[in-house]
């Protein structure tokens, strides 16, 4: 990270604010996220020590750590990196509501249709088989014995 991260660390400015905000808010949502899950395990795995440790480091440490994530969607070589993603997501053609539910329908179908069809080969040659006497056992049409 080097030196320009920490001189990040130590500023309160913004870089570069108004571009890429909801790429950095989501990041800034997903680190706090982890930030809280970690305090979370720390207050269940310290159940034998007193209320100011069990929740007095969480704090400090999450504390600190906040403002650490904060500070990263500042870090210029990062905020840039978020500002272009953002950017490069608005270019994307997303489809409509309608699309995604035609391409669903087709796609639980065609799943549907092939799991018939493999099970129906499989049964066929396992028929086949035992017919045949390669196999010495049977089973239903779905794999039930029978």
């Amino acid at each position: 990270m080097g030196g320009d991260y920490v001189r990040t660390l130590t500023s309160a400015g913004a870089y570069k604010p108004g571009q890429g905000n909801w790429a950095r808010l989501g990041t800034l949502a997903v680190l706090i996220l982890a930030v809280l899950g970690g305090a979370y395990a720390w207050t269940r795995t310290t159940s034998n020590t007193s209320n100011a440790v069990k929740y007095g480091v969480p704090a400090v440490v999450g504390a600190a750590l906040g403002w650490a994530a904060y500070r990263l969607i500042h870090w210029p070589r990062y905020a840039d990196f978020l500002i272009t993603t953002e950017s490069e997501m608005n270019k994307v053609s997303w489809p409509s509501r309608q699309e995604v539910k035609t391409s669903t329908i087709v796609v639980l179908v065609l799943a549907i249709f092939l799991a018939i069809f493999l099970s129906t080969v499989d049964w066929l040659w396992q028929f086949i088989l035992y017919k045949i006497r390669i196999l010495e056992f049977t089973s239903g049409f779905l794999g039930d014995s029978g």
